[in-house]
């Protein structure tokens, strides 16, 4: 017979009698021998009931509370466990139990001594508050009982009263001590390639000519400080300790794809020991507030302020949360239905030895390469109109989102954001030919439906003016700034589909994260219409899915992307789980293109760039918090015409360890 789940938490082992042999009038008790088990000294052994069948998922919690000295059974060494208790029987049970608990407060505490050494973190205990009040009421339900057998009452319940004041003190004490995590993460990356290579993630590639040599070593380790302080007061850090801030050139800014480099060896990849996250918080009652202080992390809605995952290759989560950092502050209030945050903070503070790595990048590239210089990068000859001929880091941001509930229908929001950028970055954009805003406001609206049985639909509506300050404008025209995403759901059973449209102007200029197709990210004068469909049962997962990209205003000018240009892209995988240690894994991308005529090194002429990616992935998990993964790509790039300066196959491998603690 199986025991049902909540029977075999090791918290309540009398759950295993209870359901089995006690029946219903027994199941209130679970806390019962919890608290009996937990406090109680072993008795005298003896042996186990001779009627109990070894195999029976019950006989363990049956043995224990017969060591407990809780349950005695009858003559003959016999538990009788098809035979339903007595409330009699069952008020000895208790008894016995309350023969176990502590004894009252002791008597005043003498002068402290000295301190001894500091003795090695245990792990968290129950929490047996709850069950302390199952036992009250179990002792009120058989008070008649229990006091037919000389059971005190009175000083039964005084006892249980101390023990809840002693438990929620230790409750206390735990809250207010400093708790310890950590993340490691190392890696390696080997490619091959005869020629220069665009990678996964927009990153240029050198040739190699083994995929074993030039290997790039990789490292990432956080420690995590966590602490309740007085007043409800709460400390969050995060210390770095990393050679992977550095590995692309400074991959969660994407700075190193925008200048074109690529993962150098370990020598060229220096340790950076920093603070990735000291936040504050700090709650203030009378306006029903939090304040956060400190080095502290922000997003909000995917075309307003979320950061893009820029490297695919490694899976490091403590990154990849959408979540740019900022020395600043914010005030998050709830007030009915209504949620609002206020913010105001710096990014160019956010520094290691090696510069900046955390600063969102505002500004528009006119074609569907985004923030990234990707495909076929300048480095290789290519179209420097493809490159980020306005786009700049960041340094200071201020603003507001509020969202509010209607009913049990919908979540509906509002953003406004103001950006604005250091001038010698502007300056340095603007002489190479570029146009770069020193100052940048977004203005949101989002909404998410409330799931209409097996329907849900979420919407992001944004716009982005460029100006000289945050009070004057610049006088550029504001009718193509403008962005949309929409996006519905349908899940039944194991299938999920989900089908959209996004529509991004050509001046549209947000650090925001909308699309990846191929390597190309945020693409900005793009028309797209997606839709995917995912299976998810038991062992086996797969995904299919298509995006069909259009230029959505400009005419072929010189920059990118325009109207009569197209590109497909087609993607789909299969996950499968062998067992609980092993996994496998193979996913496919396509990005074919379709451009009218460009200028290109063979002239003026149509051309039909296409970018295809395989990858084979292996999954280890080594224990609960320890992961192995391995995966090898192999890359086609296929430049028909040199429109962004060759073509290029090459070959990716990865592995990866991860491990939280």
């Amino acid at each position: 017979m199986a025991a049902p789940e909540s029977a075999r938490h090791p918290a309540f082992p009398i759950l295993y009698i209870m359901e089995e042999y006690v029946r219903k009038a027994l199941l209130i008790s679970a806390p019962l021998a919890a608290l009996a088990m937990a406090w109680s000294g072993a008795v005298q052994a003896q042996e186990p009931f001779k009627d109990l069948d070894k195999d029976h998922w019950a006989y363990q919690a049956v043995v224990d509370l017969q060591q407990k000295g809780i349950l005695i059974g009858y003559p003959g060494d016999y538990f009788k466990g098809k035979r339903t208790l007595t409330r009699y029987e069952f008020a000895i049970a208790i008894r016995r139990l309350l023969d176990h608990l502590p004894a009252g407060t002791p008597g005043p505490q003498g002068d402290a001594g000295a301190p001894g050494p500091p003795g090695p973190s245990g792990s968290p205990g129950p929490d047996y508050g709850p069950q302390i009040d199952e036992i009250k009421r179990l002792v009120d339900e058989f008070k008649n009982e229990l006091a037919a057998q000389g059971v005190k009452i009175g000083d039964i319940e005084k006892r249980l009263d101390t023990l809840t004041k002693d438990v929620d003190a230790v409750k206390n004490r735990l809250d207010r001590m400093v708790h310890f995590t950590g993340d490691f993460f190392f890696g390696f990356r080997g490619s091959e390639s005869r020629e220069a290579f665009v990678d996964y993630g927009g990153a240029l590639g050198k040739p190699n000519s083994d995929l074993f040599t030039n290997v790039d070593a990789i490292h990432d380790f956080h420690l995590g400080v966590n602490a309740s302080l007085a007043g409800d007061v709460k400390f969050k850090g995060d210390i770095v300790i990393s050679n992977y801030l550095a590995y692309q050139g400074g991959t969660l800014s994407a700075s190193g794809s925008t200048a074109g480099s690529q993962a150098l060896n370990t020598a060229g990849m220096p340790e950076v020991v920093g603070l990735y996250q000291a936040d504050l918080s700090v709650p203030i009652a009378s306006i029903k507030s939090t304040m956060d202080v400190g080095r502290i992390k922000q997003q909000v809605t995917p075309l307003t302020m979320w950061r893009p995952n820029w490297d695919p290759y490694f899976d490091l989560p403590w990154y990849d949360d959408g979540a740019y950092v900022m020395d600043g502050v914010k005030l998050t209030s709830k007030i009915g239905s209504v949620t609002s945050q206020v913010w105001a903070g710096a990014f160019n503070s956010v520094t290691d030895n090696q510069g900046n790595f955390m600063a969102p990048l505002i500004g528009s590239s006119k074609g569907l390469t985004g923030y990234n210089p990707s495909p076929f990068a300048a480095p290789l000859g290519g179209w420097p109109s493809l490159c980020t001929p306005g786009v700049v880091p960041a340094s200071e941001t201020a603003g507001l989102h509020v969202t509010t509930t209607i009913g049990h229908c919908a979540e509906i929001g509002a953003t406004l954001i103001d950006f604005s950028a250091n001038r010698a970055a502007v300056t340095s954009v603007d002489t190479a030919g570029g146009t770069a805003p020193e100052n940048l406001v977004v203005y949101g609206l989002n909404f998410k439906f409330a799931p209409a049985g097996h329907f849900m639909l979420t919407g992001d509506f944004a716009k982005s003016v460029s100006q000289d300050t945050i009070t004057q404008g610049d006088g550029l025209p504001n009718n193509d700034n403008n962005a949309y995403l929409v996006i519905a759901n349908y899940g039944s059973g194991g299938l999920i589909g989900t089908a959209g449209t996004l529509y991004v102007d050509p001046r549209y200029a947000a650090p925001g994260s909308w699309a990846k197709v191929g390597t190309w990210y945020n693409g900005t004068n793009v028309d797209v219409g997606f839709a995917r469909v995912d299976y998810r049962k038991k062992k086996l997962s797969a995904y299919v899915g298509a995006d069909m990209i259009e230029g959505a205003r400009d005419r072929y000018a010189g920059e990118g992307l325009g109207i009569g240009d197209r590109a497909y892209d087609y993607k789909g995988g299969v996950a499968y789980r062998i067992n609980k240690t092993w996994s496998l894994t193979t996913d496919y991308e396509a990005l074919l293109a379709d451009f009218c005529e460009k200028t290109t090194q063979n002239g003026f002429a149509t051309t039909k760039p296409s970018e295809q990616f395989l990858t084979f992935g292996a999954g280890v998990n080594l224990s609960g918090n320890t992961v192995l993964k391995v995966a090898y790509q192999i890359i086609n790039l296929s430049d028909q015409n040199n429109m962004f300066g060759s073509s290029a196959n090459a070959n990716v491998i990865t592995t990866q360890l991860a491990v939280h603690f």
